[in-house]
């Protein structure tokens, strides 16, 4: 038998993260449950990078009491993913990009086409050289061989049961709604799940945090969460969602702070 562990977050919103719960320096209470846990995979669903300065709300213009520049953020993201990469040097690392990721390539596409092959924002974060594996947006991503997929963005918001008649016979974890949620519903022969996955940031740690996340109804109402997805044999994936309160999570009958 083979078990594999896959630590799976999304909605991290750098620079405008929460760096008790994980950083740029490779450093939070997530990245101290995947060291322990001596996890096979790191999947980040979407969102690594929030790209307040290539969002097309406000028609474009960002705010100014955000002080972040768009090279601040493309900063963030290169030292996010070297970090990342030297903290485990031998751990699959995935990365789907989410909507705001999209942000950066649908803006040089509008306004610099010609040179969308020289600004794709893999090169930009070095995702290469550190040998991380990235999708684009929204790409539907199969754990190994089983029936469970993790993507960004649901085809439904409005709850887990809902995208269980999109996706069928299939079990899914989402980022992108910030929120918790779990449905599931029995198959032919087996349960299906539907998992909502939370968020890893904050709205009101600066200023800053509570301009950007502003747009978004119900902030102050958002969940902090982790998933560790274990799979035997490469076939069949049980999920676990981890809920972390005042910056401490229990997983494994082990208690982890940020």
């Amino acid at each position: 038998m083979k078990i594999s562990r896959t630590l799976v977050i999304n909605d991290i919103h750098g620079p405008f993260h929460d760096p008790r719960l994980i950083d740029e320096n490779g450093k939070g209470v997530v990245l101290e449950v995947a060291e322990n846990l001596l996890v096979d995979r790191i999947v980040i669903a979407g969102d690594c990078l929030d790209l307040i300065n290539m969002s097309s709300h406000d028609n474009g213009r960002v705010h100014p009491q955000i002080q972040v520049t768009l090279e601040d953020e493309l900063e963030w993201g290169r030292e996010f993913f070297y970090n990342l990469r030297a903290r485990f040097p031998k751990t699959e690392i995935v990365f789907l990009f989410g909507n705001h990721e999209d942000r950066y390539d649908r803006a040089i596409v509008k306004d610099h086409k010609k040179f969308y092959d020289r600004l794709k924002l893999h090169l930009e974060l070095n995702l290469e050289h550190h040998n991380i594996i990235w999708y684009d947006y929204n790409t539907r991503y199969q754990l190994e061989q089983s029936k469970l997929y993790i993507q960004h963005s649901p085809a439904s918001y409005s709850s887990p049961q809902a995208n269980l008649k999109t996706y069928p016979d299939t079990s899914s974890i989402f980022g992108c709604s910030h929120r918790v949620g779990h449905a599931c519903h029995n198959g032919k022969d087996e349960i299906f799940h539907c998992y909502f996955n939370g968020w890893l940031s904050t709205w009101d740690l600066t200023p800053e945090h509570e301009r950007v996340f502003r747009y978004r109804k119900n902030h102050a109402k958002w969940q902090n969460v982790l998933s560790i997805v274990t799979c035997i044999d490469g076939k069949t994936a049980y999920n676990t969602q981890h809920l972390i309160e005042d910056y401490r999570v229990i997983v494994d009958g082990f208690v982890f702070e940020g």
